[in-house]
């Protein structure tokens, strides 16, 4: 681990200077966002747009995948980081719903798209078994970790969500942030090893892309939108821009080393700037 302090209890390797704080978050005028909120680009826009309108029902998966194992640890620390993550995870997908579900006044079919949502998590928790539910979470929790680091270490990228936006996914990425390790720890507390993590991913990865990418296409089509046609082009442009797409890249794939833990990747210094510039901090 990058020589970070850490606060090793029996199971938690959560660094000791970092705090999990379920914050409450005052709904901003999400009536005032446009469509197209990510640097006014309709491919950007969309993918995050049903990245949001898929959270909800993400995240009462994940809760779910946690809370299944929770009387099985012993160890305190780890217990309360379990409450705590909940109660983070509780607090997103109310956000998102607000947002959401102002969507279908601007003829963004949300509302399908969630039907989709809960089509996609249920079969996972009906078909699936409860550890490789868990596993796939794991690597939820590392994919919107990624991409909470690459927000917040790109002030141009900031820039480019309209302020309404801007508030919600800083709050959002710096949470994901500071509870990245909890389902980890569980999911190793409970003995899955690194060729259970990886075939979880394998499997989550297959699943959840499928039913993602289909929802895209479908609002994409709405919209008149080619993700490989102009906007598109200009969407990778952007990303270009806004950060190293390569060091976004190393980032997601160290989740694949042996022995990796998710406080490898030293993102502290992201969240500590954060609390200094907002009153919710703490």
């Amino acid at each position: 681990m990058n020589n970070i302090t850490t606060a090793y209890n029996v199971l938690s390797r959560k660094p000791a200077d970092v705090n999990l704080v379920a914050r409450p978050f005052k709904d901003p005028e999400y009536q005032q966002v446009s469509k197209y909120w990510f640097a006014n680009n309709a491919v950007l826009s969309i993918a995050m747009t049903v990245f949001s309108i898929y959270i909800p029902r993400g995240e009462k998966f994940f809760i779910k995948s946690v809370r299944y194992f929770e009387n099985d640890i012993q160890d305190k620390e780890l217990r309360e980081l379990i409450r705590l993550f909940i109660k983070q995870e509780a607090n997103h997908y109310k956000a998102h719903d607000v947002f959401n579900h102002g969507l279908e006044k601007k003829n963004i079919r949300s509302l399908r798209e969630e039907k989709a949502a809960e089509k996609l998590f249920s079969f996972m928790e009906k078909w699936l078994p409860k550890k490789v539910q868990l596993g796939i979470t794991v690597f939820d929790e590392h994919i919107t970790a990624t991409g909470a680091k690459a927000l917040l270490e790109s002030p141009e990228l900031v820039r480019s969500l309209e302020p309404e936006m801007r508030t919600l996914w800083e709050w959002h990425a710096v949470e994901e942030i500071e509870h990245k390790s909890v389902a980890f720890d569980v999911y190793e507390a409970m003995g899955c090893g690194y060729f259970h993590r990886m075939f979880s991913a394998l499997v989550g990865g297959i699943i959840q892309g499928v039913m993602i990418l289909a929802s895209e296409n479908r609002l994409m089509k709405e919209e008149g939108v080619k993700r490989f046609g102009p906007e598109g082009k200009k969407a990778v442009g952007l990303l270009r821009k806004f950060h190293d797409l390569r060091k976004v890249a190393r980032d997601f794939m160290m989740y694949f080393k042996p022995g990796f833990h998710p406080w490898d990747i030293d993102d502290r210094a992201l969240i500590q700037a954060w609390y200094k510039k907002n009153s919710l901090a703490s």
